[in-house]
């Protein structure tokens, strides 16, 4: 009888939960397991107690989310490490299994679980889910929805860091994939006048991105009534107009010629470091203006911690 209170309850508040989401969003607590949690123990224990409450009238006022188990608080005594949790194991007909020590926990309310049997996709809006990031029971991934970036305004999987906009593995431990930023500089669309060029076929490369490599090709040949040079760097904090690549003279950017970067993989000393803002990639154009031309960029980096 208890559970097909709790169970009811649970459905009750999934419903509230779609008729309030336009209110103040919050975001959904995460901790870690401060012991092993074996697949028959009743008892949790966690690293922080913030946002667990345990039953009220019968309800579950707090989930644990660990892996893909869905786990209900039936009530808390203390607080922090040595707290002693009172658990009802596998609600929702999650799978009861031991967890190591240190595996992540997200915490929240149970409307801030999604029981759909399917992870989101396409286009989404940040302001109107009460949560974020939201875990998927079904699939045990937990997704956001990144408001700037090349995923801005897209459902993506959540990375540990916090940079939600890039996408990570699903073993949630700070691994993540090379990211590439692909900008496009075309003469018909940016012009050719001497000053610094902010292409319109742009991308965004995040706070703490480390650039390693840089591919140029000039897929139009570079024409100018004059000598003209063109650059390519970062706008934002720790990039500069050459920070890609110097300035190279017209002659250099033939059709479908290929340029490597100033940044590469072997030399770390030529790395760039996006330290304090997000930026973008920019073309400047000395000497001469341009008459036409067509430069794509390529650049390769990772997102460090801080």
């Amino acid at each position: 009888m208890k559970n097909s209170i709790n169970k009811s309850l649970f459905v009750l508040a999934l419903t509230l939960a779609a008729s309030v989401a336009s209110f103040a969003q919050v975001t959904t607590t995460q901790t870690t397991l401060s012991a092993a949690l074996t697949s028959a123990s009743q008892f949790v224990n966690l690293t922080s107690t913030t946002g667990v409450n345990g039953l009220q009238q019968g309800a579950f006022q707090t989930l644990l989310f660990v892996d893909q188990e869905l786990i209900g608080v039936n009530s808390i005594t203390g607080s922090g490490s040595t707290a002693v949790i009172s658990v009802q194991r596998g609600v929702q007909g999650t799978r009861q299994s031991a967890h190591s020590s240190g595996t992540l926990v997200w915490v929240g309310l149970p409307y801030y679980f999604s029981l759909s049997p399917y992870d989101p996709t396409g286009t989404c809006s940040a302001t109107a889910q009460y949560n974020l990031p939201i875990p998927i029971v079904a699939t045990g991934n937990v997704y956001t929805c990144p408001t700037v970036g090349p995923r801005a305004n897209q459902w993506d999987l959540w990375y540990p860091n916090n940079q939600a906009y890039l996408p990570a593995d699903s073993t949630l431990n700070g691994t993540v994939t090379s990211q590439v930023c692909h900008a496009t500089y075309n003469f018909a669309v940016d012009g050719g006048a001497v000053a610094t060029i902010t292409p319109a076929k742009n991308c965004t490369i995040p706070v703490n991105a480390v650039v390693y490599n840089v591919s140029v090709n000039s897929t139009t040949a570079v024409t100018s009534g004059g000598a003209a040079t063109v650059a390519v760097g970062i706008s934002g904090g720790g990039g500069t107009t050459t920070s890609l690549v110097g300035a190279t003279a017209k002659a250099s950017l033939t059709a479908n010629a290929f340029i490597q970067g100033t940044p590469v993989p072997q030399t770390a000393s030529t790395w760039v470091k996006m330290a304090t803002t997000t930026g973008t990639v920019t073309a400047t154009v000395a000497t001469a203006a341009l008459t036409a031309g067509v430069i794509e960029v390529y650049v390769f980096y990772f997102v460090s911690a801080t």
